[in-house]
């Protein structure tokens, strides 16, 4: 999976896409039920293999380890050109 955000891809740009989705999927399941509360009424009959609730919170855990491993190799990225950077210090006298 590419670092940067960027054509061809847009990698990051799907990503908040897909996380603001599932998000308001969420949001949306909670109305559902609220609503069939309040009003006493069934909630929808869904198929056994259609968890929607479940499918948003995997896509969102989904998206907290991408992130986490993104930052993971961009740390890892600016400690070594940290390190490359650095310049040895020569020892006094030594000419």
């Amino acid at each position: 999976m590419p670092d940067i955000s960027g054509p061809p891809d847009f990698q990051e740009y799907f990503e908040y896409r897909r996380e603001q989705w599932s998000k308001l999927g969420l949001k949306a399941l909670e109305l559902i039920d609220a609503l069939c509360r309040r009003y006493k009424i069934p909630l929808p009959e869904r198929p056994h293999h259609y968890t929607p609730r479940q499918s948003f919170l995997d896509e969102l855990a989904e998206i907290e380890r991408d992130t986490q491993k993104r930052n993971e190799a961009t740390n890892q990225l600016i400690e070594a050109l940290e390190r490359k950077r650095e310049i040895p210090s020569e020892p006094a006298g030594s000419d």
